[in-house]
């Protein structure tokens, strides 16, 4: 008995034992060791027979080429493999190329692996189909709605929901859903059901709903068997998955459940890992922002080159170090547009360590009777409807809650705001359980809170509890020196943004824009300077391609400041409203693209012009 070992470079492939004094190899039918079967890429039609003669061993060529010696325990090279003969078997052969299979026999694709519908084989695959997705780096979305698809498949469901919670628990947002024709699935399915999911972390699995779940919607819908699971996310509840069955088939099985679990937690990992790189990945702009600021980068909106923003900036500072400890309220003051928020935001990014969150709360635009839910936050059930959701003081928990325009909170908010600085805890609209809070509050004004207080408008004991620290942001007018920089970094920053060639001012351009008297503050100048990005086509900005009240000395008052009065001045509505107009016409009409350039909201946008349309024509009704 004879040996032949494979070999693949100078790695040993495989062994064969025969006991004739002769084994065929090649690539054609009846060869006892086969290339294409084995992978090896030896020549096609190449083949031969390795034989014992007295003198020794040797290889014949199938096409009649001379036979090549091998020496016993030596190897013959034939391209990338080697063949070598040992004396004598093995009872251990590494693999028997003497059992490789026929020339019919393939290795069968996965796919084509034939199981049940409905078996357990067809849900072990749908899960491994989906653990491949989560590896190959799915979004959330695509996870769930592939889950969702699988559970109303794989179990017979008759409706199902796959959806995710939005604002801190404020409501869901429904990524996927089954068979609820033109109905809303939140108001089709059970409340009762959500909020065991989503408020308690429940999994909900019944198969007597209409007895278990005595609720309308059970009823109406004639719903026999529900299953309803929480997607988690680092102990809190994101989401749901839910399905159901009517009362003409059977009730979900125990192995449904747990197939449906299985479901459940793959998609909690994939809401893991994706909020995982969320985090990262703002760390990574947290950290780029603080290297940046080193550099002066992030300090170009605020542009401290003037003497006036080199006392704000000095004062931030020295105050700084009191502002992390959240022990003292701040009030920014300044005319509207004067970058209050931008400041606050720049003291919130260079606290050491954790931050935590910046919450942005403009109490001029929540209504009145809102103002508390949104502040406060408010429980499930309190109207019709209502989940239960948390407000923004709760949301900027470890933080900072900015409240802009804060003088134009109602007296009932008044009081209930001095209430919570006070005690520092709040209670949520229809609840009764005080949530202790740790914020640093900022706060924002552009009327003189002094005046308001004499007209009996705010409370002065709130005034004192916002008012530990006060810094007061000066007017554009008042920092001339810094209008070029700021121009500088809008039209980069719009030029980027739009994806357009970069643009400059032109120095009389410059000198046109540092006379005016610049009643939005940096606010106009960021919107102009977005519109003149947006109309350019590169290169340089000229005096001619500015506004006309702008580049017209006659069309606009004296740049003293503001108490300038003359024959010109014109109301600072009519200037917006000017404004507005010709970024409207730049953009063809696009409101969307309009409120882009303007930096306001699409729906502010259009009640302006609702407002501007409302105001002409009772202007055009009035008598001479």
């Amino acid at each position: 008995m004879a040996q032949l070992r494979l070999y693949r470079g100078d790695s040993l492939f495989g062994e064969l034992d025969f006991s004739d004094a002769h084994v065929e190899i090649g690539d054609r039918q009846g060869d006892t060791v086969r290339w294409d079967e084995l992978g090896l890429p030896a020549p096609a039609g190449w083949g031969g027979r390795v034989e014992q003669h007295e003198s020794g061993w040797a290889f014949v060529p199938r096409d009649g080429g001379d036979p090549e010696p091998m020496a016993v325990g030596e190897r013959l090279r034939i391209g990338e493999l080697a063949l070598e003969i040992v004396p004598g078997g093995k009872a251990d052969s590494l693999l028997d190329l003497a059992r490789l299979p026929d020339d019919e026999a393939r290795p069968m694709p996965l796919d084509a692996v034939h199981v049940e519908p409905g078996s357990a084989g067809e849900r072990l695959r749908h899960l491994a189909d989906l653990l491949r997705e989560l590896e190959e780096g799915s979004t959330s979305e695509e996870v769930l709605t592939r889950a969702l698809d699988g559970a109303f498949e794989l179990v017979k469901a008759e409706r199902g929901i796959a959806a995710l919670s939005i604002d801190e628990g404020r409501g869901l947002r429904v990524v996927a859903a089954r068979n609820f024709d033109d109905e809303d699935p939140q108001r089709a399915l059970s409340r009762t059901v959500l909020a065991a999911v989503l408020e308690r972390g429940k999994d909900v699995f019944t198969s007597n709903a209409p007895q278990d779940i005595p609720t309308v919607s059970v009823t109406l819908k004639e719903i026999r068997a529900i299953c309803a699971l929480p997607l988690r996310l680092r102990g809190r509840i994101a989401g749901v998955l839910y399905v159901d069955r009517g009362l003409m088939l059977d009730p979900f099985s125990e192995e449904d459940l747990a197939f449906l679990q299985i479901l459940a937690s793959l998609v909690s990992r994939r809401l893991e890992e994706d909020d995982r790189l969320r985090a990262s990945e703002s760390e990574r702009k947290r950290l780029e922002g603080r290297l940046a600021s080193r550099h002066g980068d992030d300090d170009q909106e605020l542009a401290w080159g003037s003497p006036a923003m080199q006392k704000v900036r000095g004062e931030a500072l020295r105050l700084l170090r009191v502002y992390e400890q959240g022990g003292l309220p701040l009030l920014i003051t300044g005319e509207s547009g004067t970058g209050k928020e931008v400041l606050a935001r720049w003291l919130h990014e260079r606290i050491e360590g954790d931050a935590g969150p910046f919450v942005a709360v403009n109490c001029a635009a929540i209504p009145h009777d809102l103002a508390e839910s949104e502040l406060f936050g408010i429980e499930q059930g309190v109207a019709s409807g209502v989940m239960r959701r948390i407000g923004k003081f709760q949301q900027a928990q470890g933080g900072t809650l900015f409240l802009d325009e804060v003088g134009e909170m109602s007296p009932a908010i008044q009081t209930k705001l001095l209430r919570v600085l006070e005690s520092r805890r709040i209670v949520r609209v229809g609840g009764r359980e005080e949530i202790p809070i740790e914020v640093r509050i900022v706060s924002a004004t552009n009327a003189a809170l002094e005046d308001v207080i004499a007209d009996g408008v705010f409370r002065e004991d709130l005034y004192w509890r916002l008012c530990g620290v006060q810094i007061r942001m000066p007017a554009l007018r008042e920092r001339r020196e810094d209008i070029p920089a700021l121009c500088d970094v809008f039209l980069r920053r719009f030029s980027e943004g739009f994806g357009l060639d970069p643009v400059r001012l032109a120095p009389a351009a410059v000198s046109c824009l540092e006379a005016w008297h610049w009643p939005g503050n940096v606010r106009e100048l960021r919107q102009r300077m977005g519109a003149l990005a947006a109309l350019s086509s590169g290169g340089t900005i000229e005096v001619a391609d500015l506004p006309p009240e702008i580049r017209d000395p006659g069309a606009a008052p004296a740049a003293s400041g503001a108490s300038s009065v003359g024959a010109s001045m014109r109301p600072l509505a009519d200037i917006e409203m000017d404004h507005i107009r010709q970024v409207l016409d730049a953009m063809d009409g696009n409101l969307t693209r309009a409120a882009e350039v303007l930096g306001i909201h699409k729906k502010t946008l259009r009640r302006k012009l609702d407002r501007d349309a409302g105001d002409s024509s009772e202007d055009r009704s009035r008598p001479a």
